[in-house]
């Protein structure tokens, strides 16, 4: 079965935006190079907890779900981090990816709610945003050392890739309102994680 392509139409505008730009071929060739070998894994163990079936049983299963229901044969490694913020986030590049769940969403979200974010998560791997989201971030550095010859061109790339960073997280929240079948759920998820209190929703 061929898999379904949940991009947002203004994802693959803002993209064609970008690549437009003469800059953008020479900063992903270059950023490419330095994130070949990024030890994100590493850092993982150093720092967090692995989910294991053991570990954490009901995270687990939860997350072979949503696996499952983007038919993500090869699971990316999911780790617990013991913060308080309401998120996820995969970093990493290309296979070699990780999952990071802070443990409060454990006591604080519903199932489907901890499945968006995760759900989310895997999308911005399966899309390949995380190369894309990385460059935007090399922009800033490249900007403080430009020249003022570049300075428009970095300005240009700047302002299509915020709009691409914006549709790009439709795409995750569509891929997030798939598997968990509810969009209500997705708003609720996002509404808790920019601090909404419950009750007052």
């Amino acid at each position: 079965m061929k898999k379904q392509d949940f991009r947002h139409p203004k994802e693959k505008e803002a993209m064609l935006a970008i690549q437009r730009n003469p800059l953008f071929g020479m900063l992903s060739e270059t950023l490419s190079q330095v994130l070949v070998g990024t030890p994100a894994l590493a850092e993982s163990v150093a720092r967090r907890f692995p989910v294991t079936r053991r570990s954490y049983p009901r995270l687990f299963d939860l997350y072979r779900d949503t696996l499952e229901k983007l038919d993500i044969s090869e699971p990316y490694p999911l780790f617990l981090n013991f913060e308080y913020p309401l998120k996820a986030e995969a970093r990493g590049y290309g296979k070699s990816c990780v999952l990071t769940l802070n443990g409060n969403n454990l006591d604080l979200l519903t199932e489907p709610q901890i499945q968006v974010l995760l759900a989310h998560e895997l999308a911005h791997i399966q899309y390949d945003h995380l190369r894309y989201f990385s460059l935007f971030k090399a922009l800033d550095t490249v900007g403080k050392y430009s020249i003022s010859l570049l300075d428009t061109g970095l300005n240009a790339l700047v302002s299509v890739f915020l709009d691409w960073m914006q549709a790009a997280d439709y795409t995750a929240d569509r891929v997030a309102a798939y598997v968990v079948g509810d969009r209500e759920t997705v708003a609720e998820a996002i509404r808790l994680s920019m601090g909404t209190v419950p009750s007052i929703v």
